[in-house]
């Protein structure tokens, strides 16, 4: 394997870029340009900025007259120095000036993978689709240059929004679980409220959506709080982490399952909802999961459910608010929801023991289970030409320009 690696890279030289850059920054530092510079990394930066201006000033001297560019080289050295040094973007982004008139900028990604184990694939989990940034956003690698929708981490509907105050993402590679079957009583389901999003809303409707300032800007659109008993999550083989709420989805909505869909029919069928015409005009807003139960500060942080039981409280956006009638008064769920229509992430269960210093884990929920989301790399790179300005064009431009005196004089009286 060694012969054919010496064979391929014969002729390549091994630069020593760290030993480079040093002796650049020592040429330069003799000339007195880099006195004043704070920090290694600005000095490296106007260490190579020099250094490209000497290179096109002896590039131009082959076309150009010598006393030509004897003299702009009097003042080209002082301009760089003095602009770049005072360049603002030196303080808020990285600033790199390159060696030559073309490079690459490189991008390093994580992407939520389609596989799981070895045989088995997936489109989405736990609300993160494959190939999808494990970061947020619509973009992966190099597409963030064409700028990010921080408001929508799906690349669809924006209303679905970015994480808030938890970590659906992270939950990723998490063993999941779903519900039990709820039936259609208050102490099971509620939908606890329907709100019309447009633009006239109330003190309490506003606190109801955490004054969530995407939501408050809608016009056209309604929202529906569900309220799910917590007891019908947990199990003696599954425990939900609660840790991670906006991990927390309503399978049917995520997987935009067009028939036989139980929580387009369980919303349908509250007393206030009209008639929702099909999934395609709902979207969970994920970001908004939260734990809801008693509470003495009043209805709108309260559970629905019978005697305020603790429940998972989920928000869905309805594309069309004059289906809804509003009202802050919790109704029972249109429909039973069947198993298996509610997803969420599950954690470990470690409880106490009798033995001083002991815990005891009795629910490993990823042990032999060889079906482990992955996460993959993504590296990509784009194209960084530069647009050098011609030293012999500026040259020729200032020497149309002449002035009449040698002497600056300002504004006369």
């Amino acid at each position: 394997m060694s012969s054919i690696i010496q064979r391929l890279t014969e002729g390549c030289v091994n630069r020593d870029m760290r030993a480079e850059g040093s002796a650049l920054l020592a040429k330069w530092e003799k000339t007195g340009l880099l006195e004043g510079l704070e920090g290694t990394r600005k000095k490296d930066s106007m260490a190579r900025l020099l250094e490209n201006q000497a290179k096109e000033l002896l590039r131009e001297s082959s076309t150009l007259a010598t006393g030509d560019v004897e003299g702009f080289a009097a003042v080209a050295f002082p301009i760089v120095r003095r602009v770049f040094a005072g360049l603002i973007a030196n303080d808020l982004v990285s600033v790199q000036p390159m060696s030559l008139p073309s490079g690459l900028i490189f991008f390093l990604d994580f992407t939520y993978s389609s596989n799981i184990g070895e045989s088995a694939t997936q489109a989405s989990r736990l609300g993160n689709t494959a190939d999808a940034t494990i970061y947020g956003g619509d973009k992966v690698g190099s597409q963030v240059t064409g700028g990010v929708n921080l408001a929508d981490e799906f690349g669809g509907d924006p209303r679905a929004g970015q994480v808030r105050g938890s970590g659906r993402g992270y939950a990723y590679a998490s063993p999941s679980g779903s519900n039990v079957a709820l039936t259609a009583n208050l102490a099971d389901g509620a939908v606890s409220a329907l709100i019309r999003l447009d633009g006239d809303l109330s003190e309490t409707q506003k606190t109801l959506m955490d004054h969530d300032p995407d939501l408050m800007a809608e016009t056209a659109s309604g929202l529906i709080i569900i309220d799910v008993a917590r007891d019908h999550l947990a199990s003696t083989s599954e425990d939900p982490d609660y840790g991670n709420l906006g991990a927390f989805s309503l399978r049917d909505i995520a997987a935009q399952t067009t028939s036989g869909n139980a929580v387009l029919a369980m919303i349908n069928g509250a007393a206030s909802v009209g008639t929702i015409g099909g999934i395609d005009e709902l979207h969970q807003v994920h970001r908004l999961t939260r734990l809801v139960g008693s509470d003495s500060r009043g209805a709108p942080y309260q559970s629905g459910l019978t005697s305020q039981a603790n429940a998972v409280r989920f928000y869905v956006v309805c594309d069309v608010g004059t289906d809804l009638t509003e009202t802050t008064t919790a109704e029972v769920i249109g429909a039973a929801l069947d198993a298996d229509k509610i997803t969420f992430p599950t954690q470990d269960a470690i409880d106490a023991s009798s033995a001083v210093g002991a815990v005891v884990g009795d629910l490993f929920p990823l042990e032999a289970n060889a079906n482990i989301p992955e996460i993959d790399i993504k590296v990509d790179s784009i194209a960084a030409p530069t647009s050098p300005r011609s030293i012999s064009r500026l040259i020729r431009l200032l020497s149309r320009h002449k002035p009449r005196s040698s002497r600056l004089s300002g504004p006369q009286s």
